[in-house]
């Protein structure tokens, strides 16, 4: 298996799907990802870029992704990094919130 000797660090690269590759892969080894083709799911789209992005990584992450101007690609792309910016904000919003003091209202 491909992903079994790139772990054990017998292959320098390892190819997957983003679908295929989002999911039970440890990438730390790596610290670059080409994506050929995107998931349209933001999960999909967070796991495959949090493959490389662990708390044991040494390196800067660095993500490439192979579009052609004017294509769907593109607008999947943008879709998904709006999307995630969505998420971010409202995540923090929800973050800053939980650590406000508790106040009681006035009866």
């Amino acid at each position: 298996d491909q992903s079994i000797a790139w772990q054990e660090g017998k292959a320098d690269v390892l190819v997957a799907q983003n679908q295929s590759g989002s999911v039970g892969i440890n990438g730390t080894r790596a610290h670059t990802a080409i994506y050929y083709s995107l998931a349209t799911s933001l999960v999909l789209y967070d796991q495959g870029r949090a493959r490389i992005h662990r708390a044991t990584q040494k390196h800067k992450c660095l993500h490439i992704y192979l579009t052609i101007r004017r294509t769907m690609d593109q607008k999947i792309l943008k879709g998904l990094r709006s999307r995630q910016d969505v998420m971010e904000s409202i995540m923090s919003s929800v973050a800053a919130r939980a650590f406000e003091p508790y106040q009681k209202e006035k009866a």
